[in-house]
């Protein structure tokens, strides 16, 4: 059995790295005219509109993981590749994020970025799903909140990935807002005894 909270020290350490990675994206205007900063920010838009919605997801990630070491003290060998697995998705994070604000129009870039966020919840999915059949989750409320914000937030990843090829990108957007927006509400929902 491998220690939690060393376990949860690298956790958070790669989660803090890699989204501060994604602010490095976003560049200050160079020489500009006086009076026409506003208009160089706007070039950078969907870079910022990638940033913010990245990080929010992330966010979420780090709060699940953080909820699933609430519920457990014991780690396998099993458990811990599984955590590698899913934070190494998070480290590509910045990537798919830089792809996806510089190439907002394109469906593969967008695809990418949905496919990243979809396989890191995927990863989180299996790790606690191996935590509850080697039950070491205890079968209450909470996890079951838990996995019921995880197949949300994931499977909304998933839609807005399938979505890069059959609708406009412009409206795929909203699926991984959606993702948030409903992860979040079932985030600070009291789970029911």
């Amino acid at each position: 059995m491998y220690s939690r909270n060393r376990i949860e020290a690298l956790s958070d350490a790669i989660f803090a790295i890699a989204m501060t990675l994604l602010v490095l994206e976003l560049k200050v205007p160079g020489e500009i005219a006086p009076g026409h900063l506003w208009e160089a920010l706007r070039l950078d838009g969907e870079g910022w509109i990638a940033f913010i919605i990245t990080f929010c997801i992330a966010a979420r990630y780090w709060m699940l993981q953080h909820n699933v070491f609430q519920l457990t003290d014991k780690f396998s060998h099993q458990a811990v590749v599984i955590t590698f697995a899913f934070l190494g998705l998070v480290t590509v994070l910045p990537f798919s994020s830089s792809l996806v604000g510089r190439h907002a129009s394109e469906p593969i870039a967008f695809f990418l970025y949905c496919a990243n966020q979809a396989a890191i919840g995927a990863a989180l999915i299996a790790k606690v799903e191996y935590l509850r059949i080697r039950e070491h989750i205890p079968k209450s409320a909470e996890m079951q909140h838990l996995r019921a914000r995880l197949y949300a937030l994931t499977g909304g990843m998933a839609i807005a990935a399938a979505l890069a090829w059959l609708i406009p990108i412009r409206y795929a957007w909203i699926a991984p807002v959606l993702a948030v927006r409903v992860g979040s509400k079932l985030l600070f929902r009291k789970p029911s005894a």
